[in-house]
């Protein structure tokens, strides 16, 4: 088991995807040749090359044509899912109408777009277009067969928790269960041939197309499996799966931000040894919450595995005009990081996919403790910048831990916000001084068990604080984590 967390956590969410795609591909071509399941294994490997070939294909020529960077993981990831939800092609016209799916859900990316940023998720938008050309019926949900079940959600498990979005799909999965339930369908009926399991684990927890906060992600979660499993019609239009799910789509775009945004580099400062700040100038102005995340993304040639994507905290504030972005650096970092490193001034990198829900409390009189590991302090110089610009001041403290004293980040900044807001900033380096412990927060924590506690750093140390908390007596609800999908 930790060895299964530690790849989940050195692979990016993409990667991670694609693997828990070919893995059930691979399964359901065998159990097609076994007999399992209702498709031959020769009419499955057809479609699928058909449709990774198409994908592929036209995602080069439009990302040629539109100057986008072409991400070969997403045609595949695209491919994938596409050949699960449609009908294997069992002759030359089904072959021919999977390419044309492939075709429409690669092109929904540039095509049914704004300002750089898809509407829709492309496989479904590509199921519903099929469904009105063929008058009805465009997916068949074959990856519902009983037998692909648990091979289903343990590639759906390791997605969810990746990405952490259990919330969203068990509120999906609870809806659609409630609405089937009440419709007269037994559990067993249920589980013997429901979409909704795989359209939660592997769709709808699409980067972007999500909505940015726990709260919104929940009610996207309950709309979508609501919609999915509740037959209702409108004329000759019913809904399926997938029609519930581009409905959802539309209620994530109204509530996130709604296009991708283009960054371009004026300053790189070094903090550390091994830690930078990147300064970036944003193409237009956007709106965030100190502490919220972004999707960045960097195309480079010879790209590793880990790909183009990363999410990162904005270490800026929303008070001020440029972006900033702390990042570690090591000597086996991705070819991301690599070229993130020699990026120079006046050349950019795009962001979209703003999200997060680690951010300040309203309630002003909340007293809060921090506590940072590494580059886990960025999310907390934006809230202080946040904080001395806006000059709320409030009862913080902040324990920030690194292996050495060298490797304390913004430094001179935490210690202007100590005398601007009046916090209280411990740093602990580790190879000397040890570990956070009970002992150390009660003496520098007044009431500490009145707190709310945020965490963010590495997952381990994540866990482990977690764990620390809740053993002095800190309810769940009032600790708090970032987003952390881990370095790379």
């Amino acid at each position: 088991m930790k060895k299964l967390l530690e790849f989940i956590d050195a692979t990016t969410m993409y990667r991670l995807m694609l693997y828990a795609l070919l893995a059930l591909g691979a399964v359901a071509i065998i159990f097609g040749f076994a007999g399992l399941i209702p498709h031959t294994g020769y009419a499955l490997m057809l479609s699928a090359a058909v449709l990774i070939a198409v994908c592929y294909g036209v995602n080069y020529a439009l990302a040629k044509i539109f100057k986008a960077p072409a991400t070969a993981e997403s045609s595949v990831i695209t491919a994938l899912i596409v050949f699960f939800i449609m009908t294997p092609a069992a002759s030359l016209e089904g072959g021919l109408m999977l390419a044309l799916a492939g075709a429409i859900a690669m092109a929904s990316k540039y095509a049914v777009a704004y300002r750089g940023k898809h509407l829709f998720n492309p496989a479904v938008f590509a199921a519903v277009v099929i469904g009105f050309i063929q008058g009805g019926g465009g997916a068949a949900w074959w990856v519902s067969a009983p037998a692909l079940l648990p091979f289903v959600l343990m590639g759906g498990v390791l997605v969810v928790k990746k990405v952490d979005r259990f919330a969203m799909f068990f509120a999906c999965a609870i809806a659609g269960i409630a609405v089937s339930l009440a419709l007269g369908n037994t559990l067993g009926r249920l589980f013997a041939a429901w979409p909704v399991l795989f359209l939660a684990a592997y769709m709808l927890t699409e980067p972007q197309t999500t909505p940015p906060t726990k709260r919104l992600r929940i009610v996207y979660g309950v709309l979508v499996g609501f919609l999915a499993s509740w037959p209702i019609g409108i004329g000759v239009i019913y809904m399926s799966p997938e029609l519930a799910l581009v409905i959802g789509n539309l209620f994530s775009y109204a509530a996130g931000l709604k296009r991708r945004i283009t960054l371009i580099l004026q300053n790189k400062l070094q903090l550390t040894h091994n830690t930078y700040e990147f300064i970036f100038k944003p193409d237009r102005p956007f709106a965030f919450r100190a502490g919220q995340y972004l999707e960045w993304s960097l195309p480079h040639t010879n790209q590793d595995l880990r790909g183009i994507r990363r999410f990162f905290t904005i270490a800026s504030s929303p008070t001020e005009h440029d972006v900033r972005l702390g990042v570690r650096f090591t000597d086996n970092g991705s070819t991301f990081k690599k070229h993130l490193f020699k990026l120079q001034s006046e050349q950019f990198m795009t962001v979209a996919q703003l999200a997060g829900d680690f951010t300040l409390p309203q309630d002003a009189n909340k007293k809060l403790v921090f506590i940072a590991g590494g580059i886990g302090i960025t999310p907390y110089r934006s809230m202080l910048q946040y904080l001395m610009d806006t000059n709320d001041r409030r009862d913080i403290v902040l324990f920030y831990s690194c292996s050495s004293k060298e490797d304390f980040a913004y430094r001179e900044f935490l210690k202007k916000a100590e005398e601007k807001l009046g916090i209280r900033v411990v740093f602990l380096a580790t190879s000397t001084q040890g570990f956070l412990t009970e002992d150390i927060i009660q003496k520098h924590v007044p009431n500490a068990n009145d707190r709310t506690y945020y965490l963010s750093g590495p997952k381990s140390m994540v866990d482990a604080y977690k764990r620390l908390l809740k053993k002095i007596g800190i309810p769940r609800r009032r600790i708090r984590t970032d987003y952390f999908p881990g370095y790379a």
